[in-house]
């Protein structure tokens, strides 16, 4: 029998043993006969009028399929967990493989981000808020820095250490800003970084170890998006700023070179064959000046001869647009007229040597191009390869050449005087932007060099003043009546016994009451003693070591120097005679007597 059925038919015959049992206790108590077909009946019509059996079926029924679907569902129930069971440790196993894997792969990422970190070139810290170094800083860190007790220790003491407190207080405030600001973004505060290059001093094994630091910030945040850590990271740029130093000296010095070429091959060969041969000698002669100098004394009479010869030498590399030389000629000037009328001691005396040594680089400088143009020109041997076109060109170009180093002979001509005065003479123009014409006639068409070279200071200083200070500009002259074109006038003539040198512009003169003013303002001489002085003599006054009239300096003028060589060179070096006449608006004469 089927387990479906088998409890409907239990229950349809326990219905019917009830009924039976409850008829027979029902007639045994009625006092009924309880014969057993008395006690059956009429099967159809007993059964029909109980519900027992059909009730107590049904019940039965019920409760067998209640209990089958128990059964099933417990048993279905059992093997689900049986499944469960078994899926979860499955799941578990999985979860508990790949979390291994997890791991072993972080474990592996971490080696590997620890010899990334420890391998870079930046060296790598973390600060917190109270600005000491937390652990994790990396190999290239101590690399930089040397190898110090870094962990929780500051990094105003171990990194900044070479910082005064001024620059600490910086880098205090400036840390600050990066915890607490939350709305200046980072590039912001690291265009503000007071420490983003700073210079790094150590010692290592005994010697000092100098490195210049670029850092770099990255800020950290924590919870609630307030920045709780800063990653620092620095750059050893030593060898970089090293390297960027070295092409920009080579590039200065390149600039200068090429300067200087230019300079040669745009000058007139004969004039800057001169200055160069005057340049060795005015060298030579600084050199032993210098080694007349005199610990802890003045020196006023031999620092008045050196700033003069460092005058000329400025003036003419002026000219001939030696701008190098010229510069250094100009700052060692200024050095010497500053230390003027005080003790020379060691530090001062150092300073001019040092001063005198640049000079004499340039000067060193200057001869090294003219022997690389040389030998670039013709070769080592210096001598023409032909005869032919080619070679009778490269001959003359040997000729020129070979004139810049040649020494000096003993006499100059009077049209390399001319050359050189008109060189000047344009230069000095052109930078004070006015317009000159040099008249230059002379009767001497030779003269010793032992004349030829301090009368050519002389000269060279009245043309630059008579421009700087006397001739007017073109619509200034224009004004008053005068040709625009200013006009400058030398002549040479032999006398007796010697030579006159007479000089004159058309200017506006001598200004005799600006003279007054500044002689006093320089404490030349005494405002009650300038009053009692006639013009002449106050004019004489411009003669003095130091008088200038300019309020400013310039490779021109304004240092004081240029009248008083002229007075130097014409009376003191030549012995000669100068005499001065000044025509108020119309310019000045100056007469030159100087004795064979």
């Amino acid at each position: 029998m089927k387990e479906k059925y088998k409890w409907p038919v239990y229950g349809v015959l326990l219905g019917l043993v009830v009924s039976i049992i409850s008829r027979y206790i029902m007639f045994k108590q009625a006092g009924f006969d309880i014969s057993i077909g008395k006690m059956i009946g009429n099967p159809v019509s007993l059964w029909t009028r109980t519900l027992a059996p059909l009730v107590l079926g049904i019940v039965f029924f019920y409760i067998g399929v209640s209990r089958d679907r128990l059964i099933k569902l417990r048993r279905d129930t059992k093997e689900k967990n049986k499944e469960l069971q078994k899926k979860m440790i499955e799941q578990s196993m999985q979860l508990g493989a790949e979390l291994n894997r997890t791991i072993d792969e972080l474990n592996r990422y971490t080696d590997q981000l620890d010899k990334i970190v420890n391998n870079i070139k930046a060296g790598v810290c973390v600060i917190n808020r109270s600005f000491n170094i937390e652990e994790g800083f990396n190999k290239a860190f101590v690399d930089i820095f040397g190898n110090k007790d870094y962990l929780n220790s500051s990094i105003l003491n171990t990194v900044f250490t070479m910082f005064d407190e001024e620059k600490k207080k910086e880098a205090v405030d400036y840390f600050e800003q990066c915890f607490m600001n939350t709305t200046a973004s980072d590039s912001i505060l690291s265009a503000a970084n007071p420490m983003e290059e700073f210079n790094y001093l150590f010692l290592d094994g005994g010697s000092a170890v100098s490195k210049i630091i670029k850092m770099r910030v990255v800020r950290l945040k924590g919870k609630d998006t307030i920045f709780e850590k800063i990653l620092l990271l620095f750059d050893d740029i030593t060898v970089e700023r090293e390297m960027e130093e070295s092409i920009k000296e080579k590039e200065a010095e390149y600039d200068k070179k090429y300067g200087i070429i230019v300079s040669l091959l745009g000058n007139d060969r004969e004039v800057t064959r001169q200055f160069i041969t005057d340049l060795g000698h005015n060298i030579k002669d600084l050199g032993l000046s210098l080694k007349e100098l005199k610990q802890n004394e003045e020196n006023t009479k031999i620092l008045d001869g050196i700033i003069g010869m460092v005058h000329s030498i400025k003036g003419e590399a002026f000219s001939l647009n030696f701008k190098a030389l010229a510069e250094e000629a100009s700052r060692f000037e200024t050095f010497l007229k500053e230390q003027k009328g005080q003790v020379l001691d060691l530090e001062m005396n150092l300073e001019i040597v040092n001063f005198y040594e640049k000079i004499n680089i340039e000067y060193g400088f200057l001869n090294k191009i003219i022997k690389e143009l040389t030998v670039f020109i013709f070769g080592e041997d210096k001598e023409p390869l032909e005869r032919n076109n080619l070679g009778n060109i490269k001959h003359k170009i040997e000729e020129n050449v070979r004139k810049h180093i040649s020494r000096d002979e003993g006499k100059q001509s009077a049209a390399l005087l001319e050359k050189q005065l008109q060189i000047i003479k344009n230069r000095t123009a052109e930078e004070k932007d006015k317009r000159v014409i040099l008249d230059f006639n002379s009767d001497i068409v030779e003269m010793d060099t032992e004349i030829y070279k301090p009368l050519k200071e002389a000269l060279l200083h009245l043309v630059r003043n008579s421009i700087d200070h006397g001739i007017e500009p073109a619509e200034e002259r224009k004004k008053s009546g005068k040709p625009e074109l200013g006009r400058i006038k030398i002549m040479i003539k032999r006398a007796d016994n010697g030579i006159i040198v007479e000089y004159t512009d058309d200017g506006k003169g001598f200004n005799v009451n600006r003279i007054k003013e500044k002689a006093v303002e320089k404490n030349i001489v005494n405002a009650g003693t300038v009053d009692k002085m006639g013009d002449l003599d106050i004019i004489k006054l411009i003669f003095k070591e130091g008088f200038s009239t300019n309020d400013s300096v310039d490779m021109i003028s304004g240092m004081g120097v240029g009248m008083s060589v002229v007075k130097k060179n014409i009376i003191d070096t030549l012995k000669g005679k100068l005499s001065i006449k000044n025509k108020t608006e119309r310019g000045i004469i100056l007469k030159m007597s100087i004795p064979l």
